[in-house]
């Protein structure tokens, strides 16, 4: 249970008052949100039905949106959860669509209350108390969310809401970003007022949201901080309540590049719809972004940047076809290391010690774990100017202060190329810094002698060089429209 790796689990409790039915026979529709994500759907529904607790007046009704799923999310669902009501969207519409439709259908048969739910996010036992106390005093007009703590690091925040458009570079602000929750912290039900919530987790009336209108088609990501701007215009208060705990993947899980693009896209149209007086300096900040990422060899990702910036320009919303280059750290927890080896044609797995210090020491801890499942297969690998040692990962390095990882004794030189040569080179952080990029650089002038596969999770890898990237974005932004441009890639 992710209450268990909470030492004061206790105090995750109820309010001391239980809340009281706005009306009667309020009903309450969740909506969970699904694309190719069986296993933590799964999970996911299992702690909503038989986790959560569900106040005396209400009743809930779970409805998943299932974005045309191949991995037999819909029947799994079914079979395990008939009480489940299970629709198909009949194609992927995305986050921002889903929800989308799960509340056009709330609307249409008549519930009280919606609460938005992503598929992998998981929600503490008295959530819904929470929610559901808080916007009692606020008469039901009002937008509830909670804490969003790390799945990977249960005790580290993610958020409590967040503001947006407040600082230089115009975007959005995580004050808790990274901190440690502590009990105080959970045991804490005010009700704070905050610019956004997330719609992992966030409960509000049907009603509302029939005044406010459907959320925007962004496909992914800004379509809960452009709702909840338009709510706070309205004059509806948008509160987070710290002791409504959830717990949800974090940003690091997911692959960076055709996310950074919708981020890039629909930050802009956020702006544009209710901060136009600064949207030039918007824009003139995601492009010297994309400068910095060129700059840093990091094309994937300034592709990302130059063409959600030509998209929004040219009045682009919904799903658009963006290359997904890198991979998904929660593929590796869900299916494991070997998935990823067999995609590459490879054995062996060498991690960038230097990228890993960078991380987080949760995160840290979860790819040795990750590794420890090859055994005899898995390496740190370290890079100098003049060539590279593995080190053998077989008992899991111990981390000393600031993070730094003790290496364990490198493999005799022979070994080693030998080694390379049917090897997988992984880099996990986006540290740029001299010397990472030093590090990179003699990571692939030297392993590339031995055919080691370079793949760097925080761009993806491209073989593209500058003259091409921005020749490519030019002539289409130019010339070609929007629905047109996967064929220069």
């Amino acid at each position: 249970m992710l209450e268990a790796d909470l030492a004061d689990s206790a105090d995750l409790r109820s309010p001391d008052v239980p809340a009281k039915a706005i009306g009667a026979a309020q009903r309450i529709l969740c909506i969970v949100a699904n694309y190719n994500r069986k296993e933590v759907l799964l999970r996911c529904l299992d702690r909503i039905l038989n986790r959560v607790v569900v106040p005396p007046g209400y009743q809930l009704k779970v409805l998943v949106v299932d974005n045309a799923s191949a991995d037999g999310s819909r029947a799994a669902v079914t079979m395990r959860f008939p009480a489940v009501t299970v629709v198909d969207t009949g194609s992927n519409i995305g986050g921002s669509g889903a929800f989308r439709f799960g509340l056009r259908l709330a609307i249409e048969h008549g519930y009280d209350l919606v609460w938005l739910h992503d598929n992998d996010a998981f929600s503490s036992r008295h959530v819904l108390r929470h929610y559901l106390s808080t916007l009692q005093r606020f008469d039901g007009k009002a937008l509830v969310g909670g804490s969003m703590h790390q799945f990977e690091a249960p005790r580290c925040l993610n958020e409590a809401g967040g503001f947006f458009g407040r600082n230089r570079s115009i975007g959005i602000e995580l004050p808790l970003l990274g901190r440690r929750s502590t009990p105080a912290f959970r045991r804490d039900d005010r009700a704070i007022e905050v610019d956004f919530l997330a719609f992992a987790n966030m409960l509000t009336s049907v009603e509302l949201v029939r005044h406010l209108g459907l959320p925007e088609d962004f496909f992914l990501h800004y379509d809960d901080v452009e709702f909840c701007l338009r709510a706070r215009a309205a004059g509806y208060p948008v509160l987070a309540v710290p002791a409504a705990v959830f717990w949800h993947h974090s940003g690091c899980a997911k692959p960076r590049t055709w996310i950074h693009y919708y981020d890039t896209r629909n930050s802009l149209w956020t702006v544009a719809l209710w901060l136009p007086e600064k949207l030039r300096r918007r824009r003139l900040i995601w492009l010297l972004s994309a400068a910095r990422h060129i700059a840093s060899g990091r094309l994937a990702l300034a592709r990302a940047s130059l063409d959600g910036l030509r998209d929004q320009a040219r009045g682009v919303m919904g799903r658009i076809e963006v290359p997904n280059e890198g991979f998904a750290l929660h593929d590796l927890a869900e299916g494991g290391i070997e998935p990823l080896l067999a995609a590459y044609g490879c054995r062996h797995l060498a991690v960038d010690h230097l990228s890993l210090e960078t991380l987080p020491r949760s995160y840290q801890a979860w790819w040795l774990k990750c590794m420890e499942t090859l055994s005899d297969r898995a390496f740190l690998c370290h890079a100098a100017a003049g060539g590279f040692t593995l080190h053998p990962t077989t008992a899991s390095p111990a981390t000393e202060g600031a993070g730094r990882i003790h290496l364990a004794p490198p493999l005799e030189a022979a070994e080693a190329r030998r080694i390379a040569g049917d090897a997988l080179l992984v880099r996990l952080s986006e540290h740029t810094g001299p010397r990472a990029r030093f590090a990179l650089r003699a990571f692939r002038r030297v392993l590339s002698l031995y055919g080691t596969h370079v793949v760097d999770h925080s761009v993806g890898t491209s073989g593209r060089d500058l003259g091409r990237l921005l020749a490519r974005w030019l002539v289409s932004w130019v010339y070609l429209g929007p629905g047109r441009r996967g064929a220069l890639r």
